[in-house]
Parts: C-alpha cells; sequence; structure tokens
C-alpha cells in the first residue's frame, strides 16, 4: 500500500490454500485501514450481529484514541464471565499492523459461522472472546500517515522523539515513505550491485577502487554534519513494558520509567487481571514467521510439570494452518542471551497467571520469495543473493511501490544525495495486500483452535433416588471433555492463579438440608485429554481422571404444592460455570 491510499472495496478474501472470494459482514481482510477506518469496520460487525458482538474500550492513549475490544459470544447463553475466555490482540508495535487483519478475520470468522457450523455455534455459545486489534492505534497512526519506521507509541510529540544532535528519519522527498538514503563517499561500505543496479551490496575488504556509498535511513542532520551518529530516539517498547521480568531502561531499550507506565499496557493488564476468566492468550505480531512462546528470559528448564509439552502440542496446531515452527522467545529470538526480552505480555500473562500464552510472528518475506531464512536476520548483515531473489519476488508480486528506485535529492546539509530502496513497511514489517486474506485466514484458524483446546466442564448422570420420606441422595458425574486440564498449566498452580472446581447442591424448591455429601468445598482439579496420546503403558506416567463423581445425602421440607427441583453447579473462573436440573425420582 503506502503512498496513494485508496478507500476500502466490500469484499473479504477467505479460505485456506487456493482463495475463495466470499463476502462475510461486507468487510474488507486484504486491506490495511487506519484508525477512523477501522473504528467504522468494527462499529458495523457489532452493529450487524448485536446478539454475538459487542464494542468497547479498555483504554484511551496518549493521544486520546480508545483501544477497542470486541467481546464475542452468544449472549443469550449465560453471562460472559460465566465462559471461559479467550484473549486475541494485535499491534502492540505501530509497524506490524497486518494483526488487524487477523483479529478482523477472527471477529469475522467466528460471527459468520454461528449458526452455520455446529462445531462454530457451540464455541461461541460456551466460550467468550475478547479482541483487541489496535492495542497501538497511536503508533499505527504514525506509520501510516507519515512511513515513519521505528516509531513506538504516542507518548513524545513526533518532534520531540530525538531531540539529540545526529540523524533524525524524515521523509525528505515527499512521497510518505521514510527509506533509504546513499550519500557518495570513498570510505563508504557500500557499492552499486553488479547484479541488479536497484540494490547496493557489501564493499569487499579488499575493494579499494570503485564508486562507493555511506548507508542511512532517510532523514535530516541536527547539529554538526561531520561524524554525525544516528541516536537512538526517545522511545517505548510496549512488548517491554510488562511487570514480568521488566529491566529498567538503562538495562533494556525502551522499558520505560517503571512497569505499566504506558496506557496501552496498563489498559490491558487491568483487562486480563479484572477478567480472570480468560485462559488463553495470543498476540499478534509480525515478520519473523514463527509461533513464540515462552520464556522470554529464561531455559526450558525452568518450565514445571508438563508445561512445555502442552506448548508443543497447542503450538503444533498452528503450524497445521501457517507453516511456522514453534520457538522459544529466549532460546530462539534472543541472539544475546545476556540482554533478555523481558516485560513481554507472554512473561506476564503466563509466568504471573499460568495462562498458556503465545505471540504469532505472523509474515515472512524470505518465505514468500522462496529463499532461505538467514540466521537472526533482523540482526545480520544483508545477503545480495537472498536480497536478489527477494527483489525479484516483489517486482513480480508489488511492483514499483516494493522497491523505490534512486531518486537525485538536494538534502538541506548533505548536499545531492540519493533516496530510495526498500519500503520495508509494506514488503518486510508487513505483507503485500494480495496475502492478507490467507495469511490473516490462517492466525483466525489457529487461535480458534487454542479456544477448542481450553478445559470444558459438563455435568453427567446427575440424578436424586428418594431414600425415605424428604430423604434423597443426590449423584452427579463432573467431567473435563476439554483438551487442557482445569488447572491449565502447572505454571497456574505454582502461582497460585489455578481455583479448583467448586460444586453446589441447591434447591429450587422448598428448603434443602445437606446430611453429607463427597466435598463441601471442592473436588480439586480434572485433567483433559492432554497426555493421552498414545496407548496406556505401565511405562508411563499414569492416566490421571477426567472426571468425578460426587454425592449427597440430602433432607428436604417441600410444601407439596410443587415437585422438588434440584440444581447442581460446578464452576471454576477460567473453566466457567455449569448447571444441571435434577427432578428426584420416586
Amino acid at each position: 500500500m503506502g503512498p496513494g491510499r485508496r478507500e476500502p472495496e466490500i469484499r473479504l478474501f477467505w479460505g485456506k490454500g487456493k482463495m475463495e472470494m466470499d463476502v462475510i459482514r461486507d468487510v474488507r481482510i486484504d486491506y490495511y485501514y487506519d484508525y477512523e477506518e477501522l473504528m467504522s469496520v468494527l462499529k458495523k460487525i457489532a452493529g450487524d450481529a448485536p446478539e454475538l458482538c459487542r464494542l468497547g474500550s479498555i483504554g484511551t492513549t496518549h493521544e486520546g484514541r480508545d483501544i477497542p475490544v470486541l467481546e464475542i459470544t452468544d449472549f443469550g447463553f449465560g453471562a460472559p464471565e460465566k465462559k471461559p475466555g479467550y484473549y486475541a490482540e494485535a499491534c502492540t508495535h505501530a509497524e506490524e499492523f497486518c494483526g488487524t487483519n487477523a483479529a478482523l478475520c477472527l471477529a469475522l470468522k467466528l460471527v459468520d459461522s454461528y449458526g452455520k457450523d455446529e462445531d462454530m455455534t457451540a464455541l461461541v455459545r460456551d466460550v467468550v472472546f475478547y479482541i483487541v486489534p489496535r492495542v497501538n492505534p497511536d503508533g499505527v497512526e504514525t506509520v501510516m500517515k507519515t512511513g515513519l519506521q521505528g516509531v513506538s507509541n504516542g507518548k513524545y510529540p513526533r518532534d520531540e522523539r530525538q531531540p539529540l544532535p545526529g540523524l533524525k528519519p524524515a521523509d525528505i522527498n515527499g512521497d510518505r515513505v521514510v527509506a533509504q538514503m546513499r550519500v557518495p563517499d570513498p570510505d563508504g561500505e557500500w557499492k552499486v550491485s553488479e547484479k541488479d543496479p536497484r540494490l547496493m551490496a557489501l564493499r569487499k575488504p579488499y575493494e579499494k577502487r570503485g564508486t562507493f556509498y555511506r548507508m542511512y535511513p532517510e532523514g535530516i542532520i541536527q547539529g554538526d554534519t561531520a561524524g554525525f551518529e544516528i541516536p537512538l530516539p526517545r522511545d517505548v517498547n510496549l512488548n517491554r513494558n510488562y511487570p514480568a521480568n521488566w529491566l529498567p531502561e538503562e538495562l533494556q531499550y525502551g522499558a520505560c520509567e517503571f512497569p505499566l507506565s504506558e496506557p496501552e499496557t496498563r489498559a490491558v493488564a487491568c483487562f486480563i487481571q479484572n477478567h480472570p476468566n480468560i485462559a488463553g492468550v495470543i498476540s499478534y505480531h509480525t515478520n519473523a514467521g514463527a509461533i513464540m512462546r515462552p520464556f522470554g528470559g529464561k531455559s526450558d528448564d525452568h518450565f514445571l510439570g508438563a508445561d512445555l509439552a502442552i506448548y508443543n502440542a497447542l503450538g503444533a496446531m498452528g503450524k497445521e494452518d501457517l507453516g511456522y515452527e514453534v520457538m522459544s522467545t529466549f532460546g530462539g529470538f534472543t541472539p544475546d542471551k545476556s540482554r533478555v526480552r523481558g516485560g513481554t505480555l507472554s512473561d506476564m500473562t503466563f509466568e504471573l497467571m499460568g495462562i498458556p500464552s503465545f505471540m504469532l510472528e505472523l509474515w515472512n518475506v524470505y518465505d514468500a520469495a522462496g529463499v532461505d531464512r538467514p540466521r537472526e536476520f533482523h540482526f545480520g548483515a544483508k545477503d545480495e543473493e537472498k536480497e536478489l531473489a527477494i527483489l525479484k519476488w516483489a517486482d513480480k508480486t508489488m511492483g514499483p511501490g516494493a522497491y523505490l528506485d534512486w531518486e537525485s535529492v538536494d538534502h538541506p546539509q548533505l548536499g545531492k544525495v540519493e533516496v530510495g530502496g526498500w519500503n520495508r513497511i509494506y514488503v518486510e514489517r508487513n505483507p503485500p495486500e494480495s496475502f492478507l486474506g490467507e495469511l490473516s485466514c490462517g492466525a483466525a484458524s489457529f487461535t480458534i483452535k487454542l479456544a477448542k483446546a481450553l478445559p470444558k466442564l459438563e455435568i453427567r448422570e446427575a440424578k436424586a433416588v428418594r431414600l425415605a420420606e424428604n430423604i434423597y441422595k443426590v449423584s452427579a458425574v463432573i467431567r473435563n471433555s476439554g483438551y487442557l486440564p482445569t488447572y491449565l498449566t502447572s505454571q497456574a498452580k505454582d502461582v497460585r492463579r489455578a481455583d479448583p472446581i467448586k460444586v453446589k447442591l441447591e434447591g429450587e424448591t422448598g428448603n434443602l438440608f445437606i446430611e453429607c455429601c463427597t466435598d463441601r468445598e471442592d473436588i480439586g482439579h480434572l485433567e483433559g485429554r492432554f497426555g493421552r496420546d498414545g496407548e496406556w503403558s505401565h511405562d508411563r506416567a499414569m492416566w490421571k481422571p477426567v472426571e468425578r463423581r460426587v454425592q449427597w445425602v440430602i433432607r428436604t421440607e417441600n410444601s407439596g404444592e410443587e415437585p422438588l427441583k434440584l440444581r447442581v453447579t460446578a464452576w471454576t473462573h477460567r473453566c466457567g460455570s455449569v448447571s444441571c436440573r435434577i427432578l428426584p425420582e420416586g
């Protein structure tokens, strides 16, 4: 996209593999929405299906924008707070706005499948989804409207982000893309590629003759132009601002003054804390093409119980949809292990709350171009052959908007320079719009599978047998028919965020007195299908029960005007609440 934004057409591209055109709620997925457009779309989704969807706000940004949230469930089937919750968010980072499309795709899939697909209908009845499609609307708006890179949130006004002397990124030629700037310099590190004159190639250590360049971000110079540097701006990395494993700014760039100092992270943390029914979390990021799991700051040796196996089993479902590998943030995404990536959302939600949490890194331009990913591609020098392959792919896929031809510009401090190169926001950081449909569908499908794997309480075999006049024996089987155990993770137990299953028997008519019962307080936890991935063997750990029978002996006082009616209820915060009416036999 980039320069020359167009109005969104009314179309959604849906499907897996070969794309099929379909219109779902008159919303288009293969289009990058600015904030005003996004809010219009969200209002339309909520307005078209008020029985399934409510639009709200979790907080307000520095620049006064609401951080929207869609709450999706069948509101006619119980209160949302009494159902397991799944939290999905996008756009923590300003440049990573294709996650919004994945969030919209998830919302549309849930709403449009209701009543048409039996499994999806049951899911929307049983689970409440909290979808935050743009955590950082201030930052995204700045990137979309100015083309700036390295933007954080709205904490610092644009002109005050980089007060130090040196190069300040800026759009010099007025094309709303902050690209690259090449400056002729006999001591420069770069030269024009012999294989494609648009590309820049690294100068060999032994090369002495030729035309060489220094490469900089497009921008202006503040202060002396001799020996200028590119200072780090005053920045905010919202995914370093959460309280788990937080490190101060001096040790972790972008962490800010203290945890949850920013209105966006504070809003997210408060929302999750105030919704104790949330049992799963996914955050959509971009451009690594990976399913990231904890830990952010330590090795896998720190997992408790079967938690690592749970992560691998859940993450494998994403590989089905997106082809991405599951990797540890610390083990697979932290090149310098002495500088950990702490303070992330998943650090907070998993380590402090025990909730299974993923960061889904959508899109990888190397995958799209059909070339091997370079090792540590975020940090290493660019490989000329890989760049050529990506350029060939980009020319075919995107046309001239992907790589901007070098244009001679009169720089206010440096004289004649050339501006051009990759439009990285729409090539490397986010996919071309034509890829958004399939990519968003894959992310939505993975998220739905994660929600389907949540524990699910059921009450079976509920009955009351008369033993004597006004004396009954009541029994019920409480079962977890879901995949995950009712405690979710061993980490949740360790941090005491796994409340046990509570069971209560009440009389809907007459007075009820419990003479004795199996358990007056709770029945502990129930396992799910996880771990039963092979035939039983005495060499393996014993399978733990997925159900438990509870029993009561009760005495009633009934006026006799209407038959005795009993109700048994089982609940935990993260598994929701289920109940069943019992009419005594005999």
